[in-house]
């Protein structure tokens, strides 16, 4: 058992040593590793999603009160935000003349 498991590690080793001394070899065999490693997942959550029924959800409700509150306070925010315009300010920084 040793003796194959140690024969395995030398080829693999050897192959590492001959992709890594011809690095497009080595970017071709790992982008050819990651396209299979693509398509497993692709296909599996494929054949899964074409297997499984869709799940049917409840229609949302929407709370009358709660739209009705927000709206009021929205309106009464945008009021204020549009009255701001219309104020006038003093500089703090525009000096007072002197009497």
């Amino acid at each position: 058992m040793n003796i194959v498991v140690k024969k395995i590690k030398d080829i693999i080793v050897k192959i590492l040593k001959k992709l890594w001394q011809n690095l497009i070899v080595l970017m071709i065999f790992l982008l050819i590793l990651d396209l299979i490693i693509g398509g497993i997942f692709f296909f599996k959550y494929y054949l899964l999603a074409k297997e499984k029924e869709p799940e049917t959800y409840i229609p949302l409700r929407i709370n009358n009160a709660l739209m009705e509150n927000f709206s009021a306070k929205f309106q009464e925010r945008e009021n204020n935000f549009n009255a701001a315009e219309s104020k006038e300010y003093t500089d703090p920084f525009q000096s007072t003349p002197s009497e």
